[in-house]
């Protein structure tokens, strides 16, 4: 299923819009936008927008080790820009894990707080 990082990275790599991917997969230009910030989705207009993508080139998918990719199937994108678009995901892949390692990190000050609070009283 395609992910909101590698819808984003698709219409960058198509040069496309939200407005022009919408229309084509027959769905508001809210809902790629709140699909692209990481917001859950339907999995029929999922489907819808990994098979509009795929008849326009574009295939998504996700590796064993986890990482996303992006290609362009079609070859309109040279050697150089289909490596900057994989890079980019790289660098999203690695800002969301490091999010999650935040999220993670607050969780566990919390708890440790919440106990140093429970002992002194």
């Amino acid at each position: 299923m395609i992910t909101g990082t590698q819808l984003r990275m698709a219409r960058a790599a198509l040069k496309i819009g939200v407005r022009e991917l919408a229309k084509s997969a027959g769905v508001s230009p809210a809902t790629i936008t709140r699909i692209e910030n990481g917001h859950p989705a339907n999995v029929s207009t999922l489907i819808r927008l990994e098979s509009v993508l795929g008849m326009k080139g574009v295939n998504a998918d996700i590796n064993n080790d986890g990482s996303i990719t992006v290609r362009v199937l079609n070859n309109s994108l040279s050697e150089i820009e289909n490596t900057i678009i994989q890079t980019e995901l790289k660098n999203q892949r690695e800002h969301e894990e490091r999010k999650q390692e935040a999220r993670e990190w607050i969780v566990n000050r919390d708890k440790e707080w919440r106990n140093k609070k429970g002992q002194k009283c």
